[in-house]
């Protein structure tokens, strides 16, 4: 019954106890936040990808729009494919800094009825990351 009763050395015994629990705690945490920064830069890279498909694809609307109001009345299919296309094959690269690019790709440059229609490949890369916009840019020529 006295040795029930002494409690010489339980005190160490709980602060032990409470500092392997501390240190448990404090590994997992340290470890969900460096899975957390690392998720949160692999989603900031796919992001700027994307925005540089988007800035890509504004600079070759920008390009075609330029082309095509400094000469209209030249405007047909081979004028197209020499001004939009040509210049571009097989693509275009355009270098933002040491990790960032976009690069452009004319898929097809083609004619029905009197709407000229230039499809098109934008390919944001940032690091091992990339985005692709495909779009068409529609044209129609109407000579005053």
């Amino acid at each position: 019954m006295n040795r029930l009763k002494n409690e010489n050395g339980s005190t160490l015994i709980i602060v032990l106890l409470v500092l392997v629990i501390f240190t448990i705690s404090v590994s997992l945490l340290s470890f969900q936040i460096n899975n957390m920064s690392a998720q949160f830069k692999k989603t900031e890279t796919v992001i700027e990808a994307k925005h540089l498909a988007d800035m890509g694809e504004e600079y070759y609307k920008a390009y075609v729009n330029k082309t095509v109001q400094d000469d209209p009345e030249s405007v047909d299919l081979t004028f197209l494919e020499n001004q939009l296309k040509t210049p571009f094959m097989p693509s275009k690269t355009v270098i933002i800094d040491s990790e960032s690019k976009f690069e452009i790709t004319p898929l097809n440059i083609s004619k029905v009825g009197d709407i000229f229609n230039i499809e098109y490949e934008i390919k944001g890369t940032v690091g091992t990351e990339e985005a692709v916009n495909e779009s068409v840019i529609k044209i129609e020529i109407v000579i005053n």
